[in-house]
Formats: C-alpha cells, sequence, structure tokens
C-alpha cells in the first residue's frame, strides 16, 4: 500500500535566521512521503534562496508580499499531498508529531483534523551565562502547525480568510467546527512555538482586536443558521473512541 504524501505548507517572511532548523524538524520524521511547499512572501532577507538551496524535499514558492494567510492560501494550492500540514519557519515539529499523528488517521477515517499540543520555547541564559532552550509545559492551542488534516477538509471550508491579518488559522478553525468537521485533540506536544522579538503574538492590541472580531463573526454565523452561540469542547482522543 502507498502511504499518503503529507504536504507541509511553511510561510516564510525574512525568516532566514530560524528557516534551516525548521526544514530540518521536518526532514528528521519518520516518515519519508512528505514535500515541503516554501512561500517566499515578499521576503527580503536572504530566507527565499536558503531555501531554494536545500533542496528536496523542499520546494520554493515566491510571491509578493501579502501576508500570513495569502501565504497559506498559495501553499494549499500548491500542494498535491492527501493530508495538509503547517509549519510557521520559526517553530518547529516534535520528531514523532507524523508518527503520532497519521497512526491516528490510520485508525480513525472519521477524524478529519487531529490537533496535538504546543509548548512555548525562547532561549535563557543559564547558570554559567551560555544560552539555553527554555521550555513551557504543554498547553492545547488551535495551532495549525499542531495539526494533521486531511485535504478534502479545504474543499468543505475553504481558504482562509486574506482579509484577517491576525487570528486567520483560529477563523478557519471555527469555520471548519461550524461545519461538522470532525476535529479531535490528542495529548501529545508535536509542535515547539518560539518566542521571540519578531512574533505576531507580541502585536497585542491588533492580536486582541482581531480575536474579538473573529469570534464575533463565528457566534453570527451560527445564530443566522439558528445554532447554539457557543460550539462544544473539542473531544479528546479518548472521547471519541468511547463514543
Amino acid at each position: 500500500m502507498i502511504e499518503p504524501l503529507v504536504s507541509v505548507i511553511m510561510p516564510v517572511y525574512n525568516g532566514e535566521a530560524f528557516l534551516r532548523e525548521a526544514v530540518e524538524s521536518i526532514c528528521c520524521q519518520r516518515y519519508a512521503r512528505v514535500e515541503i511547499i516554501v512561500v517566499a512572501d515578499g521576503s527580503t532577507d536572504g530566507s527565499a534562496s536558503l531555501a531554494e538551496s536545500l533542496g528536496p524535499p523542499v520546494r520554493l514558492v515566491r510571491q509578493p508580499h501579502r501576508g500570513l494567510p495569502a501565504a497559506h492560501n498559495r501553499g494549499v494550492a500548491a500542494a498535491g499531498g492527501e493530508l495538509m500540514a503547517f509549519l510557521d519557519c520559526d517553530d518547529l515539529w516534535t520528531e514523532d508529531k507524523l508518527a503520532i499523528q497519521l497512526a491516528i488517521l490510520r485508525e480513525h477515517p472519521g477524524i478529519d483534523i487531529i490537533l496535538g499540543h504546543t509548548r512555548r520555547m525562547w532561549m535563557a541564559a543559564g547558570g554559567d551565562g551560555t544560552l539555553v532552550r527554555r521550555l513551557s509545559d504543554p498547553t492545547l492551542a488551535l495551532s495549525l502547525g499542531a495539526a494533521l488534516i486531511r485535504r478534502a477538509v479545504f474543499d468543505t471550508v475553504g481558504r482562509f480568510d486574506e482579509a484577517t491579518t491576525h487570528s486567520h488559522d483560529w477563523d478557519w478553525l471555527m469555520r471548519a467546527r461550524e461545519l461538522g468537521v470532525s476535529v479531535v485533540v490528542h495529548p501529545d506536544v508535536t509542535m515547539l512555538y518560539r518566542r521571540h522579538g519578531g512574533n505576531m503574538t507580541n502585536q497585542f492590541a491588533e492580536g486582541t482586536s482581531a480575536f474579538a472580531t473573529m469570534l464575533r463573526k463565528s457566534i453570527a454565523r451560527r445564530r443566522a443558521q439558528g445554532k447554539m452561540a457557543s460550539l462544544p469542547e473539542l473531544p479528546t482522543l479518548e472521547d471519541y473512541r468511547r463514543s
């Protein structure tokens, strides 16, 4: 049996400092059928040239700077895989992410999106003054980088909203849940979210405003369809297996 191709979409905007390590975290997965689509979103540093130099399974797609949702959409359009995954160029996957999530999707064909946990990662001074990597406790977030998604879900939900400057991943996942797409959570950590000065989440006011707008839109859509104003909690894998 031929294993499914996993397409990994990696948008890059001036991410040269982190790009190689992010790609390596994908290439070290215990799964061979992977393509990595790096979408160079109008970068002015050397990130596009670096991506191009890495060779297969990396494929470079260039576009003028249009923002993260547009870069994700461009990557989805270019992808050929039956399964879709995402990773920002400054984040990392854990080494067993694909092995764990592929096994779950094989076992449960009714699951459309499987979502793991995330740990925040940052560099801090160690006792001897050198920089060491610190990790937070695992947390659950609606993060594309922690998920593995069946390609058919994009036919149901559509593309990312390019008018949304922040929280476009939450917006897409909320739309998926509203449409009855099966999203299930498992307890394993699958992504390390790097904290640094350039994170979009540092734009606190803009992010909070965008998140509130996203929630209002979601509630309005549900009320227009005569549905509950709130969505049920995401089921865990154990809940799903018991149902």
